[in-house]
């Protein structure tokens, strides 16, 4: 497996890649290329048995922020199976083979989002996150400067320390949220299809408190005016925070609406005057716990919570994870040790589910995904419980 699974060894495979995206996504092959070429070492290839290429996916080494702590993760994206290769079970032993590059490599999370859930609820992935785009009407905007505080254009190299602090402040008190790598950044700093524009919002020391990414779009006819496409946006502080709100009013006067991405709770919402917004499903993120143990103690947990509970766990492709788990949280900190009495039983892909807090046990049982008493799942849901799990960014 280890030699059919790996980084791409030369200019064919990348062709290969090129046209897996295009016959998969509709890449054009400039774009394509320009893609795997910024994936770098990322990009990996499944090869058959004769050492061919079969299919391809890119792997991003980043983090995920639960309970405020940043859990490590293997976010996946692009998974191209070309047309004369599907159907032959090439996408199951793609994702197996990445699973077993993220598990060896101690990760403790893997995270996509799903082009066809069915693939990866094979391989122990489940729903475990919102990614919603809110629609603002500029008009009802009434957002103005805000004292103390001044919008600027970034400089992106200058800025670029600061900027990433300010998405870590915000980021880490929402859960699922990402603790970006270095790739991530560069795509949003570097879209593939349109040029965007960063201003950052500075105190009245300089420190920069807001950040916003966007760029603008045509509507569908008959729309009219623009439509800004935000892309990315932080705040560190709630100064910072009216001051992304008040840019973005300030391009009220060329506007139709305004869209941007996160979940259906993000608190910058929670600053407009009405709930004048439209939220449309986009969808939802799917998460695999790969390395039960450290996932569980790589994480944080509310305060205060002292608890002991038995689980046991399911998992059809990692024996490690799989039996009976003790569960020990105290003061934000959990331990997770082999044996006990199972409270309840849970699939791994279920397990996901209540880790990140998007579906509680007592849900997932209804539907057979969790067994135990109610007042078992009731305490293994409060163990995880915390925010609405959501993402900002698409990968």
């Amino acid at each position: 497996m280890r030699e059919r699974w790996g980084t791409l060894r030369d200019e064919q495979e990348k062709a290969f890649v090129a046209r897996a995206l295009l016959t998969s996504f509709g890449m054009e092959p400039e774009p394509a290329m320009a893609a795997i070429e910024q994936a770098g070492d990322l990009q990996r290839v499944l090869r058959d048995e004769r050492g061919e290429p079969a299919a391809s996916a890119l792997v991003i080494w980043a983090g995920q922020f639960f309970g405020g702590r940043s859990v490590p993760m293997c976010g996946v994206r692009a998974v191209a199976v070309p047309p004369e290769r599907r159907g032959t079970g090439v996408a199951t032993e793609l994702m197996v083979a990445l699973l077993r590059e993220a598990h060896d490599r101690g990760t403790p999370l893997s995270t996509l989002y799903a082009a066809t859930q069915s693939l990866y609820r094979r391989v122990g992935y489940e729903q475990a996150g919102h990614r919603n785009r809110v629609t603002l009407d500029p008009a009802r905007l009434k957002a103005r400067a805000v004292p103390g505080t001044r919008v600027r254009p970034a400089d992106l190299a200058k800025d670029h320390d600061a900027i990433v602090a300010c998405q870590h402040a915000m980021a880490c008190n929402m859960p699922g949220n990402l603790d970006r790598d270095a790739y991530l950044w560069s795509i949003i700093r570097n879209p593939r299809m349109a040029r965007t524009d960063t201003l950052v919002v500075e105190d009245d020391r300089s420190v920069i408190r807001g950040v916003l990414t966007s760029r603008l779009e045509r509507p569908a006819y008959p729309g009219r005016g623009f439509a800004l496409v935000v892309s990315d946006f932080a705040a560190s502080t709630e100064q910072g925070a009216r001051g992304v709100l008040a840019a973005l009013a300030g391009f009220g006067s060329v506007l139709s609406e305004i869209r941007l991405n996160c979940g259906p709770t993000h608190p910058i919402l929670l600053l407009l005057e009405e709930q004048k917004y439209r939220i449309d499903h986009e969808e939802h993120w799917m998460t695999r716990i790969v390395r039960f143990k450290d996932a569980i103690e790589a994480r944080g947990y509310p305060g205060g919570l002292s608890v002991r509970f038995g689980v046991r766990i399911t998992d059809p492709l990692f024996d490690e994870n799989n039996g009976d788990w003790t569960i020990e949280v105290e003061n934000t900190r959990a331990a997770c040790t082999r044996g006990g009495d199972p409270d309840a039983e849970l699939d791994i892909g279920a397990m996901a589910s209540v880790y990140t807090g998007f579906a509680s046990p007592a849900q997932l049982a209804m539907v057979g995904r969790a067994r135990g008493d109610a007042s078992a799942l009731e305490r293994l849901g409060a163990i995880f419980s915390g925010a609405t799990p959501s993402m900002v960014d698409f990968f």
